[in-house]
């Protein structure tokens, strides 16, 4: 059969392979393609995903051990307490493969009895013709049958305690039965919305003060473009020496540089050259859009849907182009194109921080979005942990709430709410004396209202985002193009839309795959 060997024990890890070989189970080996999740492996091989089974590693103090589902399905985390008498939680890629010594990293193997765990099969595999799931390599994968799956799992436990994914759509009256989009308010409010999916919501071990321990360092790659950046100086051959000497940078500036998405920053005849060479550092487009690229590098994170890592580079950079672009059409707007760049590239890193600190539930987070791609992103933001009052600190030397910003004297319209992942990446940018006018872009990019301090950048990134939704890209609440806001800056409804239609055009010409200018 296409894809399919059945003699390669060297693709199995060694424990996993002993173990088959000694209950005699009868098995195939699956070549597995180059794919990021088994999700993306079932539509590769058009292969059902219920028949794909995901092993999680969950625990509750000491106490740890396996659930076993269906790639298909979420965990019920209430039923799982029912069943263990435990509060249970996933726990993070690194501590899940620590536990696993003898296979490859992030593949999890679902015979917890090899590493001592307790192990609970959900009931729905066992109504399925095969099985496939991960034997501890990362190029292959295992296939059984009903039969044989039901001899490998005699020793754990089965029960209910997950449900299909697509019955988790918010379109329904109740978990497991999907209605009309025409019949959703019913459910429209972060209330309800938290009551239908607390179940499928694991409790969250750290409480909000504990968000500041758990804040990385900036790496020395980040370290060493932000003193270039802060010199006052021209530093064009040690920033050169950098970018050039690190591949994420080498594969990333440059090249964006030059392509359509940010070629408008250069004057005509002007080379790539000059650019390294503008005497004023600290606005110089490359030592920005180096530094936006070492933090997207610092929280690269396996998760697949919406806004997985490389969802979020590619609208961040999109989004940044744009903005730019629009900053180009603007009278009379003094706008520093680097530190636009800057605002543009890191305008989420809340939810980088997120997917880099709480794996396992961004992983349900994106779930949960793909799901319903109807509902606003901040939606979810209500039911999935995000700090809700970190305090963080400004490069003006003083603190203050994300909530409570400084106050501006030239600000009169009443400020939006901040969202969650916003707060969390102010955070980590304040604790790191990021510039100012990034950190009021990260709180403010969602309100269209904000006239404050530095608000040309959190309106140009705002109004980028809203002309991008209508092409279903980014986390913006709408398509809506505030009146208010186009005339405080004076940029013309129309041709706005032809920039963004030219911007999208531009992006698909140049992103041939994935990993496209991609910081990995």
């Amino acid at each position: 059969m296409d894809n399919l060997s059945n003699n390669i024990s060297h693709a199995i890890a060694p424990g996993m392979h002993k173990h088959l070989a000694q209950l005699g189970i009868d098995y195939d080996i699956l070549v597995r393609p180059e794919s990021r999740s088994l999700e993306d492996v079932a539509n590769s091989l058009k292969i059902p995903s219920q028949l794909f089974a995901r092993a999680v590693v969950l625990r509750d103090g000491e106490y740890v051990c396996l659930a076993v589902l269906p790639i298909s399905h979420m965990i019920d985390f209430t039923d799982l307490k029912a069943l263990t008498q435990h509060q249970l939680h996933p726990v993070g890629t690194k501590v899940s493969s620590d536990m696993f010594a003898d296979c490859d990293l992030n593949t999890m193997p679902l015979l917890g009895e090899l590493y001592q765990l307790e192990t609970f099969y959900d009931i729905s595999l066992f109504s399925v013709p095969s099985v496939i799931f991960e034997g501890g390599r990362h190029a292959s994968l295992i296939r059984v049958n009903g039969t044989e799956f039901e001899k490998l799992a005699a020793k754990g436990h089965k029960a209910k305690f997950s449900s299909p994914i697509d019955t988790l759509s918010f379109y329904g009256t109740d978990i497991g039965k999907p209605i009309s989009v025409e019949s959703s308010s019913a459910f429209t409010t972060a209330a309800d919305f938290t009551i239908r999916y607390r179940n499928f919501t694991p409790e969250v071990e750290q409480s909000n003060s504990d968000i500041a321990q758990l804040l990385p360092e900036k790496s020395i790659l980040l370290a060493d473009l932000l003193k270039i950046r802060n010199s006052g100086k021209n530093e064009a051959d040690k920033l050169e020496a950098i970018i050039v000497n690190d591949k994420a940078l080498n594969h990333c500036v440059i090249p964006l540089l030059e392509s359509p998405l940010f070629s408008s920053v250069l004057e005509k005849g002007e080379t790539i050259t000059k650019l390294f060479s503008d005497e004023e550092t600290a606005s110089n487009i490359v030592v920005n859009m180096a530094i936006g690229i070492a933090v997207q590098k610092q929280f690269k994170f396996n998760a697949s849907g919406p806004l997985d890592f490389i969802s979020l580079w590619q609208h961040a950079l999109i989004s940044t182009s744009l903005s730019i672009k629009l900053a180009q059409e603007l009278n009379n707007q003094n706008v520093n194109y680097g530190l636009l760049c800057l605002s543009g590239l890191l305008q989420n890193t809340g939810y980088l921080l997120y997917g880099y600190l709480y794996q396992a539930r961004y992983y349900l987070f994106n779930r949960l979005l793909k799901a319903n791609p109807a509902l606003q992103i901040s939606t979810f933001e209500s039911v999935f942990y995000f700090p809700s009052s970190v305090i963080v600190s400004n490069n003006r030397g003083g603190h203050y709430s994300s909530v409570q910003p400084p106050e501006s004297t030239t600000e009169s319209a009443p400020r939006a709410p901040v969202l969650a992942h916003s707060q969390l990446g102010l955070s980590l940018l304040s604790s790191w004396k990021m510039p100012l006018e990034l950190l009021l872009t990260i709180e403010h990019h969602h309100d269209e209202n904000y006239r404050g301090d530095f608000s040309i950048y959190p309106n140009l990134i705002y109004i980028a985002n809203a002309l991008l939704h209508a092409f279903g890209i980014g986390d913006a609440k709408d398509s809506q193009l505030p009146e208010a806001l186009l005339q405080t800056l004076d940029l013309n409804e129309a041709r706005l839309h032809q920039l963004v239609a030219d911007s999208i055009e531009d992006f698909r010409e140049i992103v041939t795959d994935k990993t496209t200018f991609c910081p990995i």
